[in-house]
């Protein structure tokens, strides 16, 4: 994983967005306080225990996600065109003009679109959620990432990066892990946690994994490769 990229990152979840007196955090649960007091470890691997399984968001980030010239060249751009705005949802009107004037930017190729996604309203085991926007830039998939580091899903997001996407299917069909089934070992995995849990699947604490008649649902996470 490039250094560079691994400080974006870094920095991003890091960053301080926020707290409020009415939200859900109390006085140190809000996701950039947790990430400040733990810090960011890129080699975690997917957790599992009785409640379900977690992507950790660092390593989900970096196995996916490149800081390149051309993300360094919008970031630096729109600042210079828009100084009063930023690269965040709330602006997304004149973000999309900015990147078709100046880049040439496409939201029609694979998996793009002018539509803000937010990992919040999908199922994901990501252990915080993103927003951000895709598009294309000659041929190579790009996207503006916002991270989630407050606590309530209605705010605490940071402001937004410039990522070049590596791979747009394994980005998106990584946030869910999948369980392979032990009753039909040559395909048909469990596509979710849900579903294996739904057919009854346990968690068993001896072994710290979850078995379906006796025998394991070994995890595999599609971003993160194993």
């Amino acid at each position: 994983m490039d250094t560079e990229t691994k400080k974006i990152i870094q920095s991003q979840l890091l960053e301080n967005t926020g707290k409020h007196f009415l939200d859900s955090g109390g006085d140190d649960g809000r996701a950039w306080q947790q990430n400040q007091k733990n810090g960011i470890s890129f080699d975690e691997g997917v957790s599992i225990d009785e409640y379900g399984v977690t992507i950790p968001i660092a390593s989900f980030m970096a196995s996916q996600l490149l800081y390149d010239s051309t993300c360094h060249d919008i970031e630096n751009l729109f600042k210079l065109n828009h100084p009063d705005l930023a690269l965040c949802y709330n602006d997304q009107g004149e973000i999309e003009d900015f990147l078709i004037e100046y880049f040439g930017a496409e939201f029609d190729g694979h998996l793009c679109s002018k539509e803000w996604f937010y990992t919040y309203n999908w199922d994901n085991d990501l252990s915080q959620d993103l927003q951000g926007v895709t598009f294309e830039i000659n041929g190579d998939t790009y996207c503006i990432l916002q991270s989630h580091n407050g606590a309530d899903a209605r705010g605490g997001h940071s402001n937004g990066r410039v990522y070049k996407m590596e791979e747009p299917d394994y980005f998106f069909l990584g946030m869910q892990v999948q369980f392979d089934n032990p009753n039909e070992p040559d395909g048909n995995p469990f596509e979710t946690f849900y579903e294996m849990e739904n057919e009854g699947g346990k968690y068993n604490e001896e072994t710290k994994c979850f078995e379906l008649d006796g025998k394991e649902c070994t995890p595999y996470c599609m971003a993160l490769q194993y």
